[in-house]
């Protein structure tokens, strides 16, 4: 999404360095939380709590406009991982794969 942001949300400068800071900080907590021996419920609601802190940080960031297309963005992603998965279930593939 980072380059899509800068593209698509017309975003200046600097607020292109305080996203790129957020996107860059984000991953790296969910990256940590796989190796950790919570349960996957316990993953899954940290993941949501670290996707709700990175839009509370962008929502700092960026116009209500801006927000309002990166919004519509996210769900749409999101939309399209569910269709994924759901695929794959029905396939009998590893989801992501």
């Amino acid at each position: 999404i980072p380059e899509w942001m800068k593209t698509n949300l017309s975003l200046d400068e600097n607020q292109l360095t305080q996203v790129q800071a957020i996107n860059l900080e984000y991953p790296q907590k969910n990256q940590e939380l796989q190796g950790t021996t919570l349960t996957r419920k316990q993953k899954m609601e940290a993941f949501k709590a670290n996707e709700a802190a990175r839009d509370a940080k962008l929502n700092q960031v960026l116009t209500p406009e801006q927000m309002k297309i990166y919004d519509s963005k996210k769900s749409e992603l999101k939309k399209q991982m569910k269709e994924k998965m759901k695929n794959a279930k029905k396939e009998g593939a590893p989801a992501g794969g």
